[in-house]
């Protein structure tokens, strides 16, 4: 029955539990590389906006207000 789990007869150590999960370490030397400084993408430029900012507030303040009546 697939219901009930063996029970281990001995306990693993906490260093053979990381091998099985991590693999072995091994003798390998780690190197550590520097990446060249990160360069941000240039920046879109400005695109004209048909309607300016205070209409577009005003006309969304009048849809606000023709929810409520």
């Amino acid at each position: 029955m697939g219901l009930f789990r063996r029970r281990r007869e001995r306990e693993i150590t906490e260093a053979v539990a990381y091998a099985r999960c991590h693999g072995d370490r091994g003798n390998e030397i780690v190197r550590v590389t520097k990446r060249p400084p990160y360069a941000l993408p240039q920046r879109r430029r400005g695109y004209h906006v048909s309607v300016p900012g205070e209409i577009l507030r005003q006309a969304f303040a009048d849809k606000i207000d023709q929810r409520r009546t």
